[in-house]
C-alpha cells in the first residue's frame, strides 16, 4: 500500500425521522413478568440508539443493490462486495480485510434518539407479533411474542464522517450522487 496522508474530513449531520415504528434489536438481560421478548437496544444509561454499524451496513447494501454489485452464496444469502477497488469498497472498505487497498473513508456514528424533554420510555411501545411457521406459512400455536419498538415520528440525530486522503478525491462526490 502506498503512503497515504489524511488531507481532511467532511462531516455530515442530519436527522432520521421514523415514518413507522421500528424495532432496533437489543438484548434482554432479565425476564420480567409481563416484559417484552425483544427489547430495543439501549446504552448503559438507557439511551435509545441505532448502532452506527447497522446504519453503515444498510447504506452500503442499498448502494450495492442500486449498482448491481450484489453476489450470493450457495444458500442464496446476499454478500457484500469484496473487490477492494470499486467506489463502494473505497468508501466502506472491502468485506475481507485481505483485499484492503487503501483506508476506509467513512465513519458512521451511533444515532441517538432526540428526547425533546421526554423520557426515553415515552418513545417506546409494545407490539404483539406472531411467529410464523416458515414451511406451512401459518401462525405457530402459542407463538405470540411482544416486541418493544420506537414509535413513528421519533427522530434520531446522526453523523457521518468522510476522511479525505487524496487531493481531488471524488469518493465523497460519488457517495452524494448515489444517495
Amino acid at each position: 500500500m502506498e503512503e497515504i496522508t489524511l488531507k481532511g474530513k467532511v462531516i455530515i449531520n442530519g436527522v432520521i425521522k421514523l415514518e413507522s415504528g421500528i424495532h432496533i434489536g437489543g438484548v434482554k438481560e432479565t425476564l420480567k413478568i409481563g416484559g417484552t421478548d425483544n427489547p430495543v437496544i439501549k446504552d448503559k444509561n438507557d439511551n435509545i440508539f441505532i448502532p452506527g454499524s447497522s446504519l453503515k451496513g444498510k447504506i452500503r447494501s442499498l448502494l450495492e443493490k442500486k449498482d448491481g454489485k450484489i453476489s450470493y452464496d450457495k444458500r442464496g444469502n446476499a454478500l457484500p462486495c469484496n473487490c477492494g477497488k470499486c467506489e463502494i469498497c473505497k468508501i466502506f472498505g472491502p468485506h475481507d480485510s485481505k483485499n484492503i487497498q487503501e483506508p476506509v473513508r467513512i465513519i458512521v456514528r451511533d444515532a441517538y434518539l432526540e428526547l425533546n424533554g421526554k423520557k426515553p420510555y415515552e418513545y417506546l411501545e409494545i407490539k404483539p407479533e406472531n411467529t410464523i411457521d416458515r414451511v406451512k406459512g401459518t401462525t405457530v400455536k402459542g407463538g405470540i411474542r411482544n416486541i418493544e419498538r420506537v414509535v413513528a415520528g421519533s427522530k434520531f440525530k446522526f453523523e457521518v464522517v468522510f476522511n479525505i486522503y487524496k487531493d481531488g478525491d471524488k469518493v465523497l462526490d460519488t457517495f452524494q450522487k448515489r444517495i
